[in-house]
């Protein structure tokens, strides 16, 4: 299986190959958007410090390996075969999820490494969360929005609640973004295990012209991991040096995938939002920046997401074309035919993701923009056949 919540499984797998909670100084970050983001920056910004960094995110785009780095370069594969190869060949090994057994490597991976820091992301929710075995320095929560309501809960106090379980005794807390909902919920868990709680969204903070990542939502999720980077470096915080790292994320972490543009796909933007609090931000963006007119969206998604709330979100854009893609959990045409008459007349529909953006590249003009949307598996097919 993926996903499997419980902590059990994973306590079972530290003890086996002799993991403790603080093997590292464990950065832990949940949330409903923007966790990969917020993991990405505080990795180049302390890789930037002079720090060996180890990077836990998920899901990867193109390659396994891009789900556990150090300093921006991911895993060896022989590292990945042989850890693969102990669970195949070891009896009491069996039936760990495949995210169990991903983030067991990843842990193995740092120690062995002897990484400064480790920053990571957790998986689904956080109370339930495998990750959650760590014992932290800093624990952080970007945001909520209604997500994985089968697994965890049907209200934003109810996710919260979940997202909160990653809060420790006496470990300092930092929140990107609060709203009255929420708020009590992580103040009240901070206070009940003594927990300093900090909030990022009252500080204002200017990013740099150079800063490389597009959409305002970045703007919060750079004030939060300076903040960040302020507490767990003290004294040795530069700003100069985590902006100059945060420039260079890509090499640094490994980050792309988020309103991103690889040269080898011209006037292409490609981004793996794909709940509905993830691409409204994503489309207000980039009202900012391209006329409807000269905007073209691809978009393909997940069978298992709320369709009823995310397709009214690309009323206002006249040329929506909506494509499957190349793996198991894709939407069809009919999941996605009862919500058509929410969308213009113009809509579109493709069974192949790689063919559905080659007839746009062909049809659309030189100031026309095509955004990639919906789906860390749309934008992965997208890679495997045109990078």
């Amino acid at each position: 299986e993926a996903y499997k919540p419980g902590l059990e499984r994973i306590e079972q797998l530290c003890a086996h190959f002799a993991l403790t909670p603080s093997d590292s100084k464990y950065i832990h970050i949940a949330g409903s958007n923007g966790k990969g983001s917020m993991c990405s920056m505080i990795a180049a910004g302390l890789s930037q410090s002079g720090c060996k960094v180890g990077l836990f995110t998920s899901p990867h785009i193109q390659d396994f390996s891009e789900r556990i780095r150090i300093n921006g370069q991911p895993i060896e594969q022989d590292y990945v075969t042989n850890f693969v190869e102990i669970f195949k060949t070891n009896e009491e090994l069996r039936g760990y999820s495949f995210f169990e057994i991903t983030f067991a490597m990843a842990l193995c991976y740092f120690k062995e490494q002897n990484c400064d820091y480790c920053v990571i992301e957790t998986g689904l929710g956080g109370r339930l969360d495998a990750t959650n075995v760590i014992q932290p320095i800093l624990s952080i929560i970007t945001n909520i929005s209604l997500e994985h309501t089968q697994y965890l809960g049907d209200s934003i106090t109810m996710i919260a609640a979940e997202k909160a379980g990653i809060i420790k005794e006496n470990t300092p807390v930092l929140i990107s973004e609060s709203t009255p909902e929420t708020s009590i919920v992580f103040t009240e868990k901070a206070n009940a295990v003594n927990a300093p709680i900090f909030w990022s969204d009252n500080v204002e903070i200017t990013p740099r012209k150079d800063f490389p990542l597009l959409g305002n939502y970045q703007i919060q999720n750079y004030q939060t991991a300076l903040y960040a980077l302020q507490l767990i470096l003290k004294e040795d915080f530069n700003k100069e040096i985590i902006d100059n790292g945060i420039s260079n994320i890509y090499e640094l972490s490994g980050f792309y995938g988020r309103l991103f543009r690889h040269p080898s796909l011209d006037r292409v933007i490609l981004d793996v939002s794909h709940n509905a609090d993830g691409i409204r931000k994503t489309l207000d963006y980039i009202q900012t920046q391209y006329a409807p007119e000269n905007l073209y969206i691809l978009y393909g998604t997940s069978a298992d997401k709320d369709l009823n709330e995310i397709i009214p979100l690309f009323s206002s854009f006249p040329n929506f074309v909506f494509t499957e893609f190349d793996h198991s959990r894709s939407a069809t045409f009919e999941n996605i035919i009862n919500y058509v008459d929410q969308l213009d007349e113009n809509f579109t529909f493709f069974d192949d993701a790689p063919t559905a953006l080659k007839m746009l590249q062909t049809s659309t003009n030189e100031e026309d923009t095509i955004l990639v949307i919906g789906s860390f598996f749309l934008v992965a097919n997208i890679f495997e056949k045109f990078i």
